[in-house]
């Protein structure tokens, strides 16, 4: 649940990026969350969606607009799943 509210968070935060472009043309915190989760994408999660058997279109989608509120609760489940197939 807490991970839904931040991905909802961060949709916020893009609406309010495009609002302030369009209206004042406050261009610099759009670009700086979209440059932000684009590097985000190279890093890491693309590499998450993977192991998690995520397409291309869902890790590219979910990491543009959510960034690590979407790559790092999935890399957490792969990590305890994998962690109890040791056990």
């Amino acid at each position: 649940m807490k991970d839904k509210i931040q991905q909802a968070g961060c949709f916020v935060l893009y609406i309010l990026a495009i609002y302030l472009w369009v209206t004042r043309g406050f261009w610099y915190l759009f670009a700086a969350l979209f440059l932000l989760h684009f590097v985000e994408l190279f890093l890491k999660g693309w590499a998450v969606g993977k192991r998690a058997g995520k397409s291309a279109f869902v890790t590219i989608v979910m990491t543009l607009m959510c960034g690590f509120t979407w790559w790092l609760p999935l890399e957490k489940a792969l990590n305890e799943s994998k962690s109890e197939v040791r056990e």
